[in-house]
């Protein structure tokens, strides 16, 4: 299983308006390497266990934005 960095869509509401947040996932893929399998419930924060790490990271993460957005769907909820 392959994954990655995606940039995540998901709309909350408030006082009966939704309002688009976004953050970013990790994205699991099924082996086809195109299907999305699962996507991390919580955003990821950068992190390394040291500087070359959390820049290593960094680049990892700006990736993100050079893929299309990706819609939270209600099934990931329970993942």
């Amino acid at each position: 299983m392959s994954w990655n960095y995606r940039i995540v869509r998901k709309d909350y509401s408030s006082d009966l308006t939704l309002l688009p947040t976004y953050q970013i996932h990790e994205c699991y893929y099924e082996d086809d390497q195109k299907s999305i399998r699962c996507v991390s419930s919580h955003g990821i924060d950068p992190f390394g266990e040291s500087y070359d790490e959390l820049k290593e990271c960094m680049h990892q993460m700006a990736e993100a934005f050079h893929k299309p957005v990706i819609e939270w769907k209600e099934e990931w909820n329970d993942d």
